[in-house]
């Protein structure tokens, strides 16, 4: 009897382990038929941003790709695709690291776009033809490039980026990261990427750029400036100004206080449409305004709307298409740029838009 008293005990562990396995496999079972498991939202792909060709025929768009949390601790990746609307088939296009600002180059038959590839030492510009082929770096400065804007031309580029400054050396064994010292302006720069070794020259304004937009002529740009790159500023202090095409004069200036939101030039370049607080308490850059080209007071085209204006883009001189947030709904639809006549062509209670793109031909996709 104590033999198998003594052998039942041993037993008793194993039995215990056994069970508790028996559950976990059965607890795992239930969790991937029944619910969202961790290793689903790991492999959990969306599209980012969206661009259609002017003539409406491929869709350029960014799929942000998870990393395998069981080989690396990192961020997700935005890789570049391209959607052919005739074929009805998507092609990779870079994969080979995070893309950002992925524009269709005028009068070229290529998409650019930012990235920084093994090697490079800032975030610079490259191009890929639309045909395929290899990415190739058009364009790189001292400092990142954060953002970008291509004259009609095709060839004169309007871009942001840091100042370049001289690090001082510090005695220290490590480096302290304090929160917003030592930062440095983020300014603008043109320049003229098919002229061999141009030197890009300085939008002299003063402060930091966080916006800037060719007019459609390529004779002037739109661009918002705050007084410093702190981000108090960034947010409640944004303002537009209109400069010549070299920057070296402000020709306008739009009056407005409060949050900024985006910018665009009316296809003849005699207005500006932006999305802005409604004034410098409103907590959110949600009213949509039209202004001259030439600067001064913009229109609120509906100030007593209810709801909050999230993007527009113009479909010709005197109208605008809009994209719009309604409580937890979106609604799409278009404007006349002196504020009548608002259609609603995407109601609430349908489909759930986060951003269009509009080609000369009104296709728009989201």
């Amino acid at each position: 009897m104590k033999t198998k008293s003594l052998k039942l005990r041993q037993l008793i562990p194993i039995l215990l382990c056994l069970f508790l396995l028996l559950m976990y496999v059965e607890m795992a079972s239930a969790q991937s038929e029944k619910g969202l498991t961790p290793e689903h939202v790991a492999k959990i792909k969306s599209v980012g941003s969206v661009e259609v060709s002017p003539d409406g025929n491929s869709i350029a768009y960014t799929l942000r790709v998870q990393a395998d949390p069981k080989k690396s601790n990192e961020t997700a990746s935005d890789h570049l695709y391209l959607y052919n609307r005739q074929s009805g088939s998507s092609v990779p296009y870079f994969t080979d690291a995070d893309v950002g600002v992925v524009k269709f180059r005028p009068k070229h038959n290529s998409l650019t776009f930012l990235t920084r590839k093994e090697g490079d030492e800032a975030t610079s510009l490259y191009e890929i033809a639309l045909d395929g082929g290899e990415a190739r770096k058009i364009y790189s400065f001292e400092t990142s490039i954060a953002g970008y804007d291509w004259a009609a031309d095709g060839e004169h580029l309007a871009f942001m980026a840091s100042e370049p400054v001289e690090k001082e050396e510090s005695a220290l064994p490590y480096e302290p990261e304090i929160y917003e010292e030592n930062l440095v302006q983020r300014r603008g720069y043109i320049t003229n990427v098919t002229q061999e070794d141009h030197e890009p020259h300085r939008v002299q304004v003063e402060g930091s750029i966080y916006q800037i937009h060719w007019s459609p002529d390529g004779e002037r740009l739109a661009i918002a400036v705050t007084p410093t790159p702190l981000v108090d500023d960034y947010y409640m202090h944004q303002q537009m100004l209109i400069v010549d095409h070299a920057g070296e004069k402000v020709l306008g200036q739009v009056d407005h206080e409060g949050k900024l939101g985006q910018i665009a030039w009316s296809p003849d370049g005699e207005h500006l449409a932006m999305i802005a607080g409604a004034n410098i308490h409103d907590p959110i850059d949600g009213r949509l305004f039209v202004v001259s080209a030439d600067g001064g007071t913009p229109q609120n085209l509906k100030p007593n709307y209810e709801g909050k204006f999230e993007q527009f883009s113009w479909s010709d001189n005197s109208t605008l298409y809009y994209l719009a947030s309604q409580g937890v709904w979106s609604t799409y639809g278009s404007i006349n740029a002196d504020g009548y006549n608002m259609q609603t062509i995407v109601d609430t209670g349908g489909p759930i838009l986060g951003e269009f793109s509009k080609a000369g031909n009104d296709r728009f996709c989201s």
